[in-house]
């Protein structure tokens, strides 16, 4: 099966290609793609397949008559983290935003926290 993929270094190509090397196997890649728009463009016209997060997958909606299948393979689960140079020096609307979130994160039964704090 083609994969329409997004450039080499972006996170989802590299916990692709990780998963598929554990697993022994090779990704055959037709083509590598700036964006989430134009890989839904590229799919639409029949290049392939690709793996994008669902909410980008519904913003992209509009770009053409596309299906979506959850992944639930751990390669495929996302941490997204907030990063500053350092959190103590951000205006205060900004630390309120980090406090609201730490906040939050800590609410959330999860094994690491949600932010990341740079030094």
């Amino acid at each position: 099966l083609d994969h329409v993929g997004l450039h080499a270094n972006s996170s989802i190509s590299l916990a692709m290609h990780e998963a598929a090397a554990a697993a022994g196997r090779t990704i055959r890649l037709r083509i590598h793609v700036t964006g989430l728009d134009a890989m839904c463009r590229m799919i639409h016209n029949g290049l392939g397949v690709g793996v994008m997060p669902r909410r980008a997958f519904h913003l992209m909606h509009g770009v053409g008559d596309l299906a979506c299948v959850r992944l639930a393979d751990a390669w495929a689960e996302r941490e997204i983290s907030l990063v500053a140079r350092d959190f103590s020096t951000l205006p205060l609307t900004a630390r309120l935003l980090v406090d609201h979130l730490r906040a939050r994160a800590d609410t959330v039964a999860a094994p690491e926290s949600a932010l990341a704090t740079a030094a």
